[in-house]
């Protein structure tokens, strides 16, 4: 395993600057009568879940009625948005994907009850993508401790890392502390955050012996060095000429995945490393898109945060989309039948919920691209979002 930069890194690099910046085709486009009737219903589907959701007793699991409504809400939002059928749903669910979200977000309060629902969310969505690799890979689908701990480790870390409140010296400091404990050593934490860091190192070395994996030890220091160059991401006033902002961002992506891979494979072969480096870059330029305006109070440099100021975010958001198309036709080579129809699933599902992603930053587009999207989403997105957050309120996640 390389010590510096992936060897793929710079082939996924290549591909992302030789995908088009055109106009993707989005599929179906919806009419206005068709999206209004939608987000109508919608509405109605948000009322019945609030009002069953307040018959059920206070501070205990929502009751069956409750339940059913959140499951009838949330297969409304995807059938309507997408072609996914029942039987994709299934596969998701015979997957465990949701399953284990579920069991990790119930050890995660109970590792740590000061987490928030934020923090917890955040670090699930890691158990997806373990869960989704192990399903690719044609392995059994689990929630191991090390899987635990390692969806909690690079949360736990990133957030301080990116921090702005944090000096620049206190994050160096942190980061020679924790790399010693990464390499072994029985580095004593300083403060609370770094025990509970330096706990979790613990929980994959109880699990995964050092000595028959170091692949895996070397890929979580991987990791810190990438989260310790990207540090340079929060320089001020740095000019794109300065900051190699999407070799750091796509490093950063990559190297993560990649950690992924390892905890649940041991070792990887070459097609499976490739993967994962697309796969990571691929999913920090969503969630870069996604954080674009809490990245921008924060003062992080992303390639959105950078083009934001001074050009609408239509080529840049383009070429997402078909860097993304590019990873999912790399998923399809490793279809077996046990995931054919989870793969699947991905590919029907990935327009729709791009272009939602992407909606949702619609004043940073201009506004021929945001009719675009909108002309090509079922529900008007204000209302979308408007249903969506008041479903947070009340503790519900959706899309």
């Amino acid at each position: 395993m390389s010590h510096g930069i992936d060897p793929f890194l710079q082939e996924i690099t290549s591909l992302w600057w030789n995908s088009p910046a055109q106009m993707p085709d989005f599929g179906r486009a919806y009419t206005i009568t068709e999206q209004i009737t939608n987000s109508r219903q919608l509405e109605n589907l948000q009322n019945e879940t609030l009002t069953a959701l307040k018959e059920s007793a206070p501070n205990e699991p929502a009751s069956p009625l409750a339940r059913d409504k959140i499951n009838q809400l949330l297969f409304t939002i995807i059938t309507t948005s997408t072609d996914i059928q029942a039987e994709h749903i299934q596969a998701v669910r015979d997957a465990r994907i949701l399953e284990n979200a579920a069991k990790f977000s119930e050890q995660a309060r109970q590792f740590d009850p000061s987490l928030t629902e934020d923090d917890i969310y955040q670090a699930s969505r890691n158990i997806w993508t373990f869960n989704i690799l192990q399903c690719l890979f044609n392995l059994p689908v689990s929630l191991t401790p090390a899987m635990f701990a390692y969806s909690l480790l690079y949360p736990y870390t990133d957030n301080y890392l990116d921090n702005p409140r944090i000096s620049l010296q206190t994050k160096t400091l942190f980061n020679q502390r924790f790399q010693r404990r990464l390499e072994g050593e029985e580095s004593p934490p300083e403060n609370p955050q770094e025990k509970k860091i330096f706990g979790l190192v613990g929980l994959i070395e109880r699990q995964i012996d050092r000595a028959q994996n170091p692949a895996v030890y070397q890929s979580l220091l991987t990791i810190l060095r990438a989260q310790r160059d990207s540090v340079a991401l929060m320089k001020k006033d740095a000019s794109p000429y300065e900051i190699d902002i999407l070799g750091l961002s796509f490093n950063k992506g990559a190297t993560s995945v990649i950690a992924d891979g390892y905890l649940i494979a041991g070792d990887l072969t070459s097609e499976q490393r490739r993967l994962l480096v697309h796969f990571g870059a691929f999913t920090q330029l969503w969630d870069d898109l996604e954080d674009l305006q809490e990245d921008q109070r924060a003062g992080q440099r992303t390639i959105f945060t950078q083009t934001a100021p001074r050009w609408p975010l239509d080529l840049i958001t383009n070429r997402t989309f078909h860097f993304g198309l590019a990873l999912l036709e790399r998923i399809k080579t490793f279809q077996h039948p046990g995931n054919a129809k989870l793969i699947e699933c991905f590919q029907i599902g990935y327009a729709p919920f791009f272009i939602y992603s992407s909606g949702k930053m619609g004043r940073y587009f201009s506004a021929k691209y945001r009719r675009n999207l909108q002309n090509h989403f079922p529900y008007r997105f204000f209302l979308i979002e408007k249903v969506r957050k008041r479903l947070l309120r009340a503790g519900i996640r959706t899309i």
